[in-house]
């Protein structure tokens, strides 16, 4: 497994949890399991790394039959950065410009055999899969035309579809997987092998076309020579897969919200998607019917590559650049102020934290609350009220594109939405047609949803195309009492 993300490249933004160390650590966040523990269930072992150079050393090793160790690598794609986790790496001299060798090393794996399992998340945690679809040639005239982007909130659970076209967002594929193997017909282990759901991932991208327009499910033959498994909630499609081929290469599976690897694995259906993940890679079927070998004894045949050290490569970003520093952005707050988040010590302290850690008075910040109307208020009257929050009226978050409309001429950068969540779906569909007509982009958005009772998309109108976090924060005391 190699991983080029982590919460020590951006302290501000991720969770602690989005760490090498939870791959094999079961945590709170994941409901005391981790994906170790999901695929010991069929006796698979893991070997982590998180350079490129580690990744190639370990890919070109032979064992005494002159094959790989491994039949499936997993990648956890990270920004286009120079720079590798953990926070110790940025002082390392492992070489970044290495990526492209380590991109063709995975191609030869995969022509001799070797699986291929790209997670990637929201923007920009895409940069190697894209690279590798850029790379990748299955003939002549089939090069995929598609690629990964986009920042989509999700946290849904998707549900089974049987018909295996599914042409409805928020399904996946539940039809019998079936595959022609060298002339054999060969019903496969399915991704969705005693699934009845599957939580989609949190802060997730989907598959785009060159001009970077979401795929949809009507335009399926764009993502040729690979098949949509899931569709999220939106209708972007979320998981792909291509299907080990009669001519001796791998699988490839491409799922888009990896971060619910790290915080989420206890949502129902993940922790099963894992484990089939890995059974499906391993293809026992195609190993025992198909050329009567025993799977666990099987694996691709070596890789014969020279690798250029020298290798350069000239696309990187500065960390900076691709990690927002929220501490030099002007900030527009915009706070929910509906009857539901009244009489509210959990919403009252919580706002309190929120206030502390982004507002900077000598940038110029300032606040909105939102309810069935808005109102622009001084920090003052905000600390007045945050000491006694009492709201009232109705959770309209369509206003907030009238807020964004009325001071876009003071170049504010960082937008902090907060709210109670409790809103209906109409009214975020409003939010999401009229914020179309406002021209004007934020180089960050952060959305903090403080409450149980939370529709989690009330944010995704004001973060289209634009890098963002969506926290929700629950009332444990409640949780505790109930």
């Amino acid at each position: 497994m190699a991983m080029f993300w982590s919460y020590d490249l951006n302290q501000k933004g991720e969770s602690p949890y989005v760490s090498p160390e939870y791959i094999n650590i079961p945590s709170e966040e994941n409901g005391g399991v981790c994906i170790r523990s999901a695929i010991e269930h069929f006796g698979v072992e893991n070997v982590i790394v998180l350079d490129y150079e580690s990744a190639i050393s370990e890919l070109l090793k032979k064992n005494e039959k002159g094959e790989c160790n491994y039949y499936a690598v997993w990648v956890f794609c990270g920004p286009q950065l120079a720079v590798f986790p953990p926070k110790n790496a940025l002082k390392n001299t492992s070489n970044p410009n290495l990526i492209g060798e380590f991109i063709n090393i995975l191609i030869e794996f995969w022509n001799n055999g070797g699986a291929l399992v790209f997670l990637a998340d929201g923007d920009p945690l895409n940069f190697q899969v894209n690279l590798f679809l850029e790379k990748i040639d299955f003939s002549k005239d089939e090069k995929p035309d598609f690629r990964i982007h986009g920042d989509y909130i999700g946290n849904n659970y998707l549900i089974q579809d049987k018909t295996g076209k599914i042409k409805e967002k928020g399904k996946f594929n539940k039809s019998n997987h079936k595959i022609n193997y060298k002339g054999k017909e060969i019903q496969r282990q399915s991704l969705s092998h005693n699934l009845g759901q599957i939580y989609e991932g949190y802060t997730i991208s989907y598959a785009v076309d060159k001009q970077n327009n979401k795929i949809t499910f009507n335009e399926s033959k764009k993502l040729l020579p690979f098949k949509p498994f899931a569709i999220n909630s939106e209708g972007g499609i979320s998981t792909l897969i291509y299907d080990a081929d009669s001519q001796g290469r791998g699988d490839i599976l491409i799922d888009c919200g990896y971060t619910k690897c790290f915080l989420n694995m206890y949502k129902s259906g993940t922790y099963k998607f894992i484990q089939n993940i890995a059974g499906w890679t391993a293809r026992p079927e195609i190993k025992f019917l198909a050329e009567n070998l025993n799977p666990w004894d099987w694996r691709p045949k070596g890789i014969n590559y020279k690798v250029n050290y020298n290798a350069k490569y000239n696309g990187f970003l500065k960390l900076e650049d691709a990690v927002a520093d929220l501490t030099t952005m002007r900030t527009l707050f915009c706070i929910d102020d509906s009857g539901s988040t009244s009489f509210s010590k959990f919403y009252e302290n919580e706002l309190k934290d929120i206030i502390s850690k982004h507002y900077n008075k000598n940038r110029g910040d300032i606040f909105y609350l939102w309810n069935s109307d808005k109102k622009k208020i001084s920090y003052e009257e905000f600390e007045l009220k945050i000491n006694k929050w009492r709201g009232s009226g109705g959770t309209f978050p369509y206003l907030i594109a009238d807020i964004i409309e009325e001071e876009k001429q003071n170049n504010f950068r960082h937008l902090v939405i907060v709210t109670d969540g409790r809103v209906c779906e109409d009214d975020i569909f409003k939010a999401d047609e009229k914020i179309k007509n406002v021209n004007y982009n934020f180089d960050y958005v952060t959305i903090y949803i403080l409450g149980d009772e939370a529709d989690l998309s009330i944010g995704a109108p004001f973060c289209r195309n634009t890098p963002n976090k969506t926290l929700q924060k629950k009332n444990l005391d409640i949780i505790m009492k109930n």
